[in-house]
């Protein structure tokens, strides 16, 4: 993906490698992401993805 791209997912929260969603968007390799579900359910309010 280009640095610009921003990754949704409103399917499955396993369907994501989170840990590699927040290392991605901590290195400006894509510009954000709109997450309608997680991996865990419900989530951690100290989830960097929040």
């Amino acid at each position: 993906m280009q640095n610009t791209a921003v990754f949704i997912n409103v399917s499955r929260g396993q369907t994501v490698d989170e840990h590699a969603l927040i290392r991605a968007l901590q290195n400006g390799e894509i510009h954000g992401a709109g997450l309608d579900v997680f991996e865990t359910e419900p989530e951690n309010p100290h989830n960097p993805l929040l």
